[in-house]
């Protein structure tokens, strides 16, 4: 959820009269209950993969400033910060969520040098192997690309596309059982997360 301007605030006025669950978004105030997943620790991890697998520069593809954009991002800064590496911000980009406007993109910055693509979300990161395929690069001997979601394009592409599992079925039940907890008049934790995982299909080599 990208939550900002007034939404926080109508969100809390709804919620003095009725529970309010958000998936995927979080709000800091205790009657909201949020499920989300665990997307900081998701990017962390599979950004230390890429760092044993000896990859050099990591690009980092957003589409959103998201509360789970923005913790998928912290989760990769924080990661090269632990291992001793400074964020160099060229290697941080933006595009819309499309395929080629992110083979655009990259194309327009075609200077730029990097080894590895963690994207968050699938099309972007398919966007980052069209344009790999235009300049001549092998995916994954040359490149590692990873994508978010774990989405039908994951599989439609050729390689198919590493991607990470936000489990999206598991934070809509748990956030379904918890409502049912608190409507049976019992407590519901204010934010749960849950664990994602990498799903590794072609365009990785670790």
């Amino acid at each position: 959820a990208n939550i900002s301007g007034k939404t926080p605030d109508y969100i809390r006025d709804i919620a003095s009269d009725i529970p309010v669950f958000l998936i995927n978004g979080y709000l800091q105030d205790p009657r909201v209950n949020c499920v989300l997943a665990d997307d900081f620790q998701a990017v962390y991890d599979i950004t230390e993969e890429l760092l044993f697998a000896e990859k050099k520069r990591i690009l980092f593809l957003s589409n959103s400033q998201s509360y789970s954009a923005r913790r998928k991002l912290q989760g990769y800064l924080d990661c090269l910060k632990a291992h001793g590496i400074e964020t160099d911000g060229d290697l941080v980009l933006y595009s819309e969520n499309s395929i080629y406007a992110t083979r655009d993109m990259l194309f327009r910055r075609r200077n730029l040098s990097f080894d590895s693509v963690i994207a968050t979300e699938d099309g972007l990161a398919i966007g980052a192997m069209k344009y790999a395929a235009v300049i001549g690069m092998r995916v994954p001997e040359e490149i590692n690309v990873i994508g978010y979601n774990n989405s039908e394009l994951a599989i439609g592409c050729s390689p198919e596309l590493s991607s990470v599992d936000s489990r999206v079925e598991v934070l809509c039940k748990m956030a379904i059982d918890s409502l049912m907890s608190l409507l049976g008049g019992n407590p519901a934790p204010q934010k749960q997360l849950v664990k994602c995982h990498l799903v590794k299909r072609l365009t990785t080599d670790f």
